[in-house]
């Protein structure tokens, strides 16, 4: 179950994703589910059955987004600049 959806990345990343955008649209959902699937392991690995609360929600709408932005960064950093920008998102979604 994902917790964001493709507009959540892009208002983290700021970067708009289409049918011929690199990454796709379609490829950033992937990136969703396998954060979400993560995520979802995670909690799970400490005990959390539920996430229906409107806070938890939030918080994993978030970290969901964050860390599809990290996956699309990390597939167009082909110079210095873009590479830093993938490092940061990476780092902050890696920290939680």
């Amino acid at each position: 179950m994902a917790y964001c959806g493709a507009g959540d990345v892009t208002a983290v990343s700021g970067v708009a994703y289409s049918t011929t955008s690199t990454p796709t649209a379609a490829q950033v959902g992937t990136f969703i589910d396998e954060v979400a699937g993560e995520i979802g392991l995670a909690l799970a690995s400490i005990g959390v059955a539920s996430t229906t609360g409107a806070s938890i929600a939030a918080v994993l709408k978030k970290y969901n987004a964050m860390g599809a932005a990290c996956l699309a960064f990390q597939r167009t950093a082909d110079n210095p600049d873009e590479f830093q920008r993938a490092e940061k998102m990476c780092d902050k979604y890696e920290a939680w």
